[in-house]
């Protein structure tokens, strides 16, 4: 049997990781990266189709690539850097002669999406496991109890402390009781 505290890291470490990877997976299927991919500004994001598209825009067809991995990209080519058609056939050129360039920028690309969304996921996944150690023992007791009615859902969602508005007018009503009863005391 481990003990209480241990568990509680165990279980509390075992949350956090839960909540971690699916806010982690969401963030990266909804971020975009921008690099200069073949002479272009191209927007890079992944997507859970195992494939490569490359929207090329207007002009060319769009080019849809079959892919071994289960994440798949999606990029749209921007505006180009080349000043002429010429020097955008050269580019072209470049990267069919030597495409394991560009391969690898668009994977460190995805790689960085993917830990810059682990990160931030497990930071977003802090705050509910914060919150759930904050209201204590106590309070978490208090709220399952009160929401197993329709009615105690909604008061459980009140923020209650334990010196309310009334308990601290009651506390005052008390104090000045006795010290108005000190001062008849003393003077009669």
């Amino acid at each position: 049997m481990t003990p209480p505290r241990a568990r509680v890291v165990v279980l509390t470490a075992a949350w956090w990781l839960l909540l971690t990877l699916p806010l982690a997976a969401l963030l990266f299927f909804n971020t975009e990266r921008t690099v200069l991919l073949a002479g272009h500004r191209a927007t890079l994001a992944p997507m859970l189709e195992r494939a490569v598209t490359v929207q090329t825009g207007p002009v060319l067809p769009d080019v849809r690539l079959p892919l071994d991995t289960p994440i798949g990209v999606d990029i749209d080519l921007g505006a180009t850097e080349a000043g002429s058609t010429a020097e955008q056939i050269e580019l072209y050129a470049a990267v069919v002669a030597y495409p394991a360039g560009q391969i690898d920028r668009v994977e460190r690309a995805l790689r960085d999406l993917a830990i810059s969304a682990l990160i931030r996921g497990g930071a977003l996944a802090v705050i509910p496991v914060l919150v759930w150690h904050l209201a204590g023992v106590r309070r978490r007791r208090e709220l399952r109890t009160a929401t197993r009615t329709p009615a105690g859902v909604a008061v459980a969602a009140v923020p209650r402390s334990s010196t309310n508005a009334a308990g601290a007018d009651r506390r005052s009503r008390r104090t000045r009781g006795r010290a108005g009863a000190a001062s008849r005391r003393t003077r009669g």
